[in-house]
């Protein structure tokens, strides 16, 4: 990943910020591995195109069609029929023209194709570059919509903040992908999501735990949230005795007994006493109506 910072000031830390240095920087890591990259026409170019194949990298993507290196047939669409294709080759590159609409064409430039394989998908003719580049320019599109069903960004004029959301909301979607690869599971991600900020949540909850002046309430909410046996008797902190939630004042009933859904203080005539069995069953049949 890369932060677009705009166009820098002369100095020793200046950076190429231009759409051909962006994209050279970030397939660095993959060079002479033979890999393809598709990108759309704010990256694409035919220098570009040069470069890349000089690492050994091949690309597909749109182009501009104000770019000087595309030939004005190329660019008229009046006299084209729907859904005709016209290429032309240079070197290891293939141009492709297509018209998908009347009086309407899409430009593609394309280092991985050398001929001018056409895909017949119902009435349309489509070339083979136009349907590997729609095969495979959806991953960050994809991406996004998948961060924005469950974002984790907030509001922010902090930068650096903006970004940590960013790489949070890609590493959860990085893990998830990752997880059902290696465990085979395909469950839901909400699920998952779920998994992740409660294990992220632990270790804070229990270091709260041992926070002495943590009021006796927010203690047992704690507590109940968190698996295994309850911590509370190992605070060396004793529950103390208050009066009733729904006594009269006048008749002052105290007690330690405290409701353990919302830690109120409860005495005897105002509570129900439930074995393991039921009180699971009961819980139970709350998610379920849930």
């Amino acid at each position: 990943m890369e932060v677009y910072v705009g166009k820098q000031n002369e100095g020793p830390h200046q950076m190429d910020t231009s759409p051909a240095a962006v994209v050279k920087r970030l397939c660095s890591a993959i060079v002479g591995t033979g890999r393809n990259i598709t990108m759309d026409n704010w990256f694409m170019s035919y220098s570009l195109v040069e470069d890349l194949l000089k690492e050994k990298l091949t690309a597909v993507g749109t182009m501009r069609k104000n770019k000087r290196q595309i030939p004005a047939a190329f660019i008229e669409t009046k006299h084209r029929e729907l859904n005709s294709s016209l290429f032309g080759y240079q070197k290891n590159m293939t141009l492709v023209s297509y018209v998908p609409k009347k009086n309407k064409n899409v430009i593609l430039l394309s280092s991985m194709h050398h001929d001018g394989s056409i895909v017949s998908t119902g009435q349309r003719e489509k070339p083979e570059i136009v349907v590997f580049y729609n095969k495979t320019k959806s991953g960050v599109d994809r991406a996004d919509q998948l961060a924005q069903c469950y974002n984790t960004a907030r509001k922010s004029q902090r930068w650096p903040l903006a970004i940590f959301f960013h790489l949070l909301n890609v590493s959860v979607i990085n893990a998830c992908v990752i997880h059902q690869h290696n465990s085979g599971e395909s469950g839901k991600r909400k699920n998952f999501i779920k998994n992740i900020a409660f294990e992220l949540l632990q270790p804070y909850l229990r270091s709260r735990l041992d926070c002495k002046s943590l009021t006796e309430k927010l203690r047992l909410q704690i507590d109940a949230h968190l698996p295994g046996p309850s911590t509370t008797q190992d605070t060396g902190i004793e529950i103390k005795k208050k009066r009733c939630k729904f006594c009269p004042r006048k008749e002052d009933r105290k007690t330690k007994t405290v409701c353990s859904e919302c830690a109120s203080h409860i005495c005897s005539f105002h509570s129900t006493i439930l074995c393991m069995d039921c009180a699971a069953k009961a819980a139970e049949e709350v998610v379920t109506d849930d």
